[in-house]
């Protein structure tokens, strides 16, 4: 688990330097932003699910007897 969230976290990085290099020239166009919102929606979903699952599992191994 603690791998694939390193590996989301870092690519999550390498997005936000680029978009920030994107802004400083304030030359960005509409539809270049929606691209970059939707893999950040993306991302977010991808790492929601995991974590759930993962909390789910780990919710259901819990022997309550």
């Amino acid at each position: 688990m603690n791998e694939i969230l390193v590996k989301l976290y870092v690519t999550c990085q390498v997005m936000v330097g680029a978009i920030s290099r994107k802004f400083e020239s304030e030359e960005g166009t509409v539809a270049e932003t929606v691209v970059i919102v939707a893999v950040f929606v993306a991302l977010a979903i991808a790492i929601g699910a995991i974590i759930t699952n993962k909390v789910t599992t780990a919710a259901n191994n819990i022997n309550m007897n």
